[in-house]
Parts: C-alpha cells; sequence; structure tokens
C-alpha cells in the first residue's frame, strides 16, 4: 500500500520539529533528505468497540466524537507517538494520546478498551 505523500515527509519533519518550536524554521525548505536510513512499518490496532474498520471510518468516527478516542504508546517520541500525532494534524480528529511504561501495558489496556487505539511496529504485531 503507497503511503501519503505527506507520510514519507514525517522523518524529515520529525528532525525539524524540536528546533522549529523555538525558531521560526521552515523544515521542509530548510532541510533536504539526501537518504533514507529506515522503514519502520507500523499497524494500527482499534479495540472491537470502535465501529471503524477502515482508516477513513476511523477519521470520520474521530472528527465526529471529538476526545472519545484515545491510544497507547510506548514512550513520548516514539515513531508510534509522531505517527498518530501527525495523523491528529493532518486530519484535525482530536484523539488523546496516553503514555504507557511499554508496548505490554498498552496492549492490555486496549484489550481492556481503556485505550481504543494502540500503534506498534509490524515486528511486534507478528
Amino acid at each position: 500500500m503507497e503511503q501519503p505523500a505527506e507520510w514519507r515527509q514525517l522523518d524529515l519533519l520529525v528532525l525539524a520539529t524540536s528546533a522549529s518550536q523555538h525558531q521560526r524554521l521552515d523544515p521542509i525548505a530548510a532541510l533536504a533528505p539526501i537518504a533514507k536510513v529506515a522503514d519502520v512499518p507500523l499497524v494500527l490496532f482499534s479495540n472491537p468497540a470502535v465501529p471503524a474498520r477502515t482508516l477513513g471510518e476511523l477519521i470520520a468516527y474521530a472528527r465526529a466524537k471529538p476526545g472519545k478516542l484515545s491510544y497507547g504508546i510506548p514512550s513520548l517520541g516514539s515513531v508510534n507517538h509522531l505517527l498518530i500525532e501527525r495523523l491528529k494534524q493532518i486530519t484535525g480528529a482530536d484523539i488523546t494520546s496516553i503514555p504507557f511504561r511499554g508496548s505490554p501495558q498498552a496492549a492490555l489496556a486496549l484489550l481492556k478498551n481503556e485505550i481504543q487505539l494502540f500503534p506498534i511496529g509490524l515486528e511486534l504485531a507478528t
């Protein structure tokens, strides 16, 4: 499945985010990617209580029910965290971030419907 063009720039934006918060910096104009270092495939799991079955349905649901959805992250600033924050930024969805000490705790919270979404690396999901 082909990623949207704006998602391919996530790695570039992540590098420039902290610098641009304190300075007037346009990371797209100021920085140029020179090499692809890694691919980080992620899977977005949802609790069965969430009525959405596609990403489009999930975005529509999150927009219709602001603040109702929450997602777990194994650590602040992780790829999992940045992915959902970028998705929120692109779509305008209101989804609450809940930090956990690690992936097992977040996965358990997902199963108990304490959080509704959990992005996790594909290698951990299989």
